[in-house]
Formats: C-alpha cells, sequence, structure tokens
C-alpha cells in the first residue's frame, strides 16, 4: 500500500518521541533500582527482592538498542504502530516483574510510571490505544494479585506484617486499573484534539494548494509576456551595451589617466612636503607655493611671503649678485649652479644657504624653481677647520725653525751662564748679562709657545681638580692685575676632575685674565665659573672635535668693551692682536687655543661690542681619584770625574758643554757628527761613562746613533738632547735605552743635575 505524503516525516516524528520515550523509561528504571538499593540497606527487602529489581532493570535498560534500531528501519506507519505497541508490552512485563519483587500490589505508586508512559504514546497513537496499554497493565496486575492469593506465587509483601484480605487487594486493585484508565481517557482525549487540529490543518493546506496551481497559472502567463517583453529589450540591450562598452572604455581611460594624475601630484607633494631642502617658486620677485622646509627655515608664514619680496630676505652683501643670476636664468643665460648665499631669517639671524635652481613655468608664465639647503653648520666647520689649518701651517713652520733656533738660544743662554761664572765679570755686567739670559729665556718661552698652540709637543695630562688650579691664579690675579678690576669666583662645590695638564691650565687662565683686563682699563669684574655639564650630540655637531659626554665647563668672563663680529672671526689666529706696537705677541689666545686642541676639548667665545666677553671652555671629565701635586726640591750641582762623550753638530755648543762639565771636573770628548762618535766609543768605550747625544744632526740622527752604540754596549748611559723632538720621539728614543732627554735650550744646573743622576744609577 502507497504511502500518503508526509509519512517519512510523520514516522520520524513518531520515532523522536519513541526514542525520548525511552530515555525517560531508563531515567526511571535507574531510579527504581536506587529504591531498590536503599530499601536493601535499610532491610526492608530480601536479598533475592533486591536481585530480582537489579536483573528486571538492566533488562528495560537493554531492550531499548536493538527495539530502537528496528522502529528506525520501519516504513509503513500501521507496521510502526504495531511493532511501538508490542514493545510497551514487553516493557510493562518488565515493570510488572519490579513490582512484583518490590511488594506486590502495595506497590501501587509505580502507577505513575505507566501513566507517564501512556500518555507520551497516547499523542501520537490512534484513540484506542492508551486504552490497549491500560488493559495490558490491568491485566498484567490482575494476574499478579491473583498469583499470591491463591498461591501460585510466593507473597512478596514486605511491609504489612499481615496477609491483606482478597478484597482488600481487590479493592487496591480496583483503584489501580482506575487510575490507569483515567489517564487513558486523558491521553486519548488530548491525541483527539491534536488531530482534529491536524485534520484542519490539512484543510487549509488543500486550498493552500489549489491558490498555488492558480498563482503557477498566472506565472506561466507573465512568463511568455516576460519572455517577449525579454527578447525585445535584449535587442535594445546589445545596442545599449556596445555603446556603453564603447562610453565604459573612455570613461576607464579617462579615470586612469586622473588616477595616474592623482597619485603623481600626491607623490611629487609629499616629496615636496617632506623634503628637508625647501622648495618654492620665485616668480615676479615673489616667493610661491612655499613647502614646510621653506617656512621653518626662514620662520615666514605663506601669508608673510604673500606681502614679502623675496629679495627682503636675502643679505644685503649677496643681494646684487643673487638678483643678477636671477634675472639671466629668466633670460635663458647659463650661470652658475648651484652656488652659496647668505639669507637673514625673520629672527633676524644670518644663515648660509645652497641654492640649486631650474628654469619653469609657473601659471603658463616663466618662473624659477628653487631648492635652498640650510648650510650654516658646515659653514662653521668650515671656519673652524680652516682655523685647525692655519694652526698646522704655523706648527709646522714652528718645528722647522725650533731646532735651529733652540741651538742659537742654547749658545746665547750656555756662554751667559758661563760668563756669570767669572767674579770679575760679573761685578761690572752681572745686570746686562741677566737681561741677556732672561731675554734667552723668554726667546725659548716663545719657540714653546708656538709649538704648544700648534700640538707639535703634548700635553702631559694627569688627573687633577680645576678649583684648586682656579683658586691658585685667584693668588697670582690678586697681585699682578688692577686693583679696580674684581674678581669673582663661582666654583661648584662637587666638581668632577678632568684629565689636563695644570701648567697649561694655569697658562690658559692667565691668559684670559690677561686678555680681560686689557678689555677693561678703566676697572670692571672677571667672573670666573665651573660647574659639571653633559654634552649630548645635537650640542656637538657643530663644534669641531668635540664628542658628546661628561665635561667640566670653565666660563670666564669680562665686562669689558667686548668684540665686534669681524674681531671675533680672527681672536685665535696667531699674531693676531688688536693692541698696540709693542704690547702683545698675538699668541695669547692662539695658545689657549692650541692647548685646548691637545687636551681634546674644546673653548668657544661670545662678545658683542659693549656687552662683554665669555670664554667658555670644555674639558673632559676622568674617573674621580687623589689629585696630588708634584714636587721639585733644589738639588745641590755635583760634579765628577768621569768621562763624557758630548756629540753636538753645533760647535758652540761642544765649546759650552766643554767648558761647563770641565769645571765640574768631567773629562769631556767632544764630537761633531754620530759616525765621529761611534768611532770615538769603539775605541774608548771602557773609559767612556756617558754619552750626550743630540738627536737631529747631519749624516747619521741620533736615534740611529743610539742604535749603534747599544749594539756596541747594551749597558750605554746615553742623555739625549735637542732643540725640537715630537713627544712620540723622546717616546721611542727612552723605549729604545736612553736614560733620560733634556730639552734645549737648558740650563747649566739642570744638565748637571741630570747628568750626576744618570751616572748615579
Amino acid at each position: 500500500m502507497k504511502e500518503p505524503e508526509g509519512a517519512a516525516n510523520f514516522l520520524g516524528v513518531l520515532y523522536k518521541r519513541h526514542f525520548q520515550g525511552a530515555l525517560v523509561r531508563a531515567g526511571a528504571s535507574a531510579v527504581m533500582w536506587l529504591f531498590a538499593l536503599a530499601a536493601f540497606l535499610l532491610n526492608a527487602i530480601r536479598i533475592d527482592h533486591f536481585i530480582g529489581v537489579t536483573l528486571a532493570v538492566v533488562y528495560l535498560i537493554l531492550i531499548n538498542p536493538p527495539t530502537l534500531l528496528f522502529l528506525k528501519r520501519i516504513t509503513q506507519i500501521r507496521l510502526y504502530k504495531y511493532a511501538s505497541l508490542f514493545i510497551n508490552f514487553l516493557e510493562i512485563l518488565g515493570y510488572t516483574a519490579i513490582i512484583y519483587f518490590l511488594g506486590g500490589i502495595e506497590a501501587i505508586y509505580l502507577t505513575s510510571i505507566y501513566a507517564a508512559i501512556i500518555t507520551y504514546v497516547g499523542v501520537v497513537s490512534p484513540r484506542s490505544f492508551p486504552f490497549i496499554i491500560a488493559a495490558m497493565c490491568s491485566v498484567a496486575f490482575s494476574f499478579v494479585v491473583l498469583g499470591e492469593y491463591f498461591g501460585y506465587l510466593p507473597p512478596q509483601y514486605v511491609l504489612l506484617s499481615y496477609d491483606p484480605p482478597l478484597v482488600d487487594q481487590l479493592a487496591q486493585l480496583v483503584v489501580v486499573i482506575g487510575l490507569l484508565l483515567v489517564v487513558a481517557y486523558i491521553s486519548s482525549l488530548t491525541g483527539g484534539i491534536l488531530k482534529k487540529s491536524r485534520d484542519t490543518l490539512k484543510v487549509k493546506n488543500l486550498e493552500l494548494i489549489e491558490k498555488t496551481v492558480l498563482l503557477q497559472e498566472v506565472e506561466r502567463d507573465l512568463r511568455r509576456a516576460h519572455q517577449e517583453l525579454e527578447s525585445r529589450v535584449k535587442e535594445r540591450t546589445i545596442e545599449l551595451k556596445e555603446a556603453n562598452d564603447q562610453l565604459s572604455a573612455e570613461i576607464a581611460d579617462r579615470k586612469r589617466i586622473e588616477e595616474a594624475l592623482r597619485e603623481s601630484e600626491e607623490k611629487y607633494r609629499s616629496l615636496v612636503d617632506h623634503a628637508n631642502d625647501a622648495i618654492f617658486i620665485a616668480q615676479d620677485g615673489m616667493v610661491k607655493f612655499p613647502n614646510p622646509s621653506t617656512l621653518a627655515l626662514t620662520g615666514y608664514s605663506e601669508e608673510d611671503y604673500a606681502n614679502t619680496p623675496f629679495m627682503n630676505l636675502i643679505h644685503p652683501e649677496d643681494q646684487e649678485m643673487v638678483i643678477e643670476r636671477y634675472n639671466q636664468r629668466l633670460r635663458g643665460e647659463d650661470v652658475p649652479s648651484p652656488y652659496a648665499f647668505r639669507i637673514i631669517n625673520k629672527a633676524g639671524e644670518e644663515m648660509w644657504v645652497h641654492l640649486n635652481a631650474v628654469l619653469t613655468e609657473w601659471e603658463k608664465r616663466p618662473a624659477i624653481l628653487c631648492f635652498i639647503r640650510d648650510i650654516t653648520s658646515h659653514k662653521r666647520l668650515e671656519v673652524q677647520f680652516q682655523q685647525a689649518q692655519k694652526m698646522e701651517a704655523v706648527g709646522t713652520l714652528a718645528g722647522g725653525i725650533a731646532h735651529d733656533f733652540n741651538n742659537l738660544l742654547q749658545s746665547v743662554l750656555g756662554y751667559t751662564e758661563i760668563l756669570l761664572m767669572n767674579k770679575q765679570v760679573r761685578q761690572y755686567a752681572s745686570n746686562d748679562l741677566e737681561e741677556i739670559k732672561r731675554a734667552a729665556k723668554r726667546g725659548a718661552e716663545l719657540t714653546q709657545q708656538l709649538l704648544t698652540f700648534s700640538r707639535k709637543i703634548e700635553s702631559k695630562l694627569r688627573p687633577m681638580d680645576l678649583n684648586q688650579e682656579v683658586v691658585q691664579v685667584q693668588k697670582i690675579l690678586q697681585r699682578t692685575i688692577p686693583k679696580m678690576i674684581e674678581v669673582e669666583l663661582s666654583l661648584d662645590g662637587d666638581l668632577k676632575p678632568i684629565n689636563a695638564d695644570p701648567a697649561q691650565v694655569e697658562q690658559v687662565l692667565i691668559n684670559l685674565a690677561v686678555n680681560a683686563r686689557d678689555a677693561m682699563p678703566e676697572g670692571g669684574k672677571l667672573i670666573i665659573r665651573t660647574h659639571n655639564v653633559t654634552l649630548d650630540w645635537e650640542f656637538c655637531k657643530n663644534r669641531l672635535g668635540l664628542k658628546p659626554g661628561d665635561y667640566v665647563e670653565l666660563t670666564v668672563s669680562d665686562t669689558g668693551h667686548g668684540m665686534d663680529e669681524e674681531t671675533l672671526k680672527n681672536i685665535f689666529d696667531p699674531f693676531y692682536t688688536t693692541k698696540d706696537v709693542g704690547k702683545g705677541t698675538g699668541l695669547g689666545l692662539a695658545m689657549v687655543y692650541g692647548i685646548m686642541k691637545s687636551h681634546e676639548g674644546y673653548i668657544d667665545c661670545e662678545s658683542k661690542p659693549n656687552e662683554g666677553t665669555t670664554f667658555k671652555i670644555y674639558f673632559q671629565v676622568v674617573e674621580r681619584e687623589k689629585v696630588t701635586e708634584e714636587l721639585k726640591e733644589d738639588e745641590e750641582v755635583k760634579g765628577g770625574s768621569e768621562t763624557i762623550l758630548l756629540v753636538d753638530d753645533e760647535k758652540p755648543i761642544r765649546d759650552f758643554g766643554e767648558q761647563i762639565f770641565s769645571r765640574f771636573g768631567y773629562t769631556v770628548l767632544p764630537v761633531s757628527d754620530g759616525e765621529s762618535a761611534l768611532n770615538l766609543y769603539q775605541e774608548k768605550k771602557d773609559e767612556i761613562d756617558l754619552v750626550i747625544l743630540d738627536l737631529i744632526m747631519p749624516v747619521m740622527g741620533g736615534k740611529k746613533c743610539l742604535e749603534w752604540l747599544l749594539q756596541i754596549n747594551p749597558n750605554v748611559k746615553v742623555i739625549i738632547s735637542s732643540g725640537y723632538s715630537p713627544e712620540e720621539t723622546v717616546k721611542e728614543v727612552l723605549e729604545k735605552g736612553a736614560k733620560n732627554f733634556v730639552n734645549k735650550p737648558f740650563n747649566m744646573k739642570e744638565m748637571l743635575q741630570v747628568v750626576r743622576k744618570v751616572l748615579d744609577e
């Protein structure tokens, strides 16, 4: 028999309900087992009763999987209903067994479980189905009661201590059966209501089907009309599509062009806006389209540029040159490019800029596209580099003449000391000879200054307390500068130690103080300050040779007449002076500059006319450690009887040395060059106790001669003497084996002390 439409869905609903009922029954069975377990533990039932309940519960749970699998395979509604009825009967047998073991007819409370089963299946089954289930339950209960009464089944009472009469048992049975029938009636009534609702829905469904058929006919008519219209529209659409495709292609091309133009404009606009260089258009003498860097460089806003001619920004001294080249470029002539000139920003500051310009069109008229770069810091570094080159040139010159000049001074100083040793000469010409001696020493000091500021000799650096040096210099200044100049100190109490040459630091302070004194002829105030500073990269990048780090800043200020810009540019040049002839050498500030370079520090000067001058000096900081002063004790000049080989290419120095050393008991063997010295030492090495060797000589120099002497006698005692020797050369000869080094010009006492010290080692 063919199943009605929707049979599969209906069977699915029945199966779902049966599956849910199986879960409810399995749960109820487990609850009854727990109840039986509690009764057993309380000795309400015997062990055989508990085992019987357990087996019945296991039966009820295990029967579910195969029955559910069987129902799922059924495809006919009628067969499904009979199979479901049979399965429910099997479950009723299980529940009846449980009641039997738990107490027979006394367990009427379990009828609620049957009621639940009957109600569930009643709403999805024929109206007679609940009554069939109720009848099955009643029959099962009746057999149990009659079986127990007539002795076919052993009595299972566990809560009563007597056998109830048959009438009571029948009354209980009637109550149970009545309750089952009431539940069956409720279930059947509920099922009837639901079925009636279902029939009503079927009628409405038929009406909907009729309307659907009518709508389908209308739809077919509309579809035919639509096809005719679509055919007409299609022809027109093809025509429109061809026209539209052509228009779309044109629009797409235009969009691509516009997008390319927009991207190009954005790209170049971004380049201009984010460029470090100032970029603008110069047209009709005005600045147009300035980028942000232009505004930042000059300090003017776009509104300012609308009313400010470009030439107003150019330094007056450079305006003529810039205007001429601007006009030449507009005429199409060749113009040097790029070139540098000065501008004045809105704050009135002078700045150096580098211009690169090209001829272009702006708003269909000739204009100049300008690229300007700020090179002010480069110019400052260039000035500092030129200053360093000047000092290097002077140093090269100083190094070249130092040796010969010091040899001449040695002769003057040496023979002056010999004359002063003559009592008769000293009696008549002592003052004159002392003046000659002082002049020779001043010449030696001048040579030393030239070598110092040009860094041709190294500073003897050591950790020192700058505050202590300032206090010592203050004592000197109080005795030497006019009393109408007040010296004021402002010293940092926690000043870090610096790495410096104390003697050269003293020279720096004195030179600056003398400079300040000359700037205050009518009196004033000299202020010296010290404090710790930390210099960053931003501060150091425009100051040649200065590195970021911790420094001590020494500030020397005066309230004098100050300096103009031109003077300020040249103050560190050697021999540059604004003083009258005979009142200054022009080496004071140049020497300060050289000393600071040798200390790897920095000196800066700020000054304006009638506003005083301030020098700022930066010394590198070193680890804090105890600063000790070197003590020099006057030693008595002692002579001896040893033999000295005196090697010098200058005859006056050999003669002077021979007289001095002979006067103090030494035997002197003078020679004029290195080869002669080696030959004589080879011949008389057992007699010669000391060699005094000039470092710079023709043919064979002092270093080469020293090497040969050490080969002849590794223990030879040699003192090196020179009018000029770089620090690295001195270190080299001392490391090779020379015992000491003496600078020319030396005084007699100094040389005799060194000779005696080396001989006594």
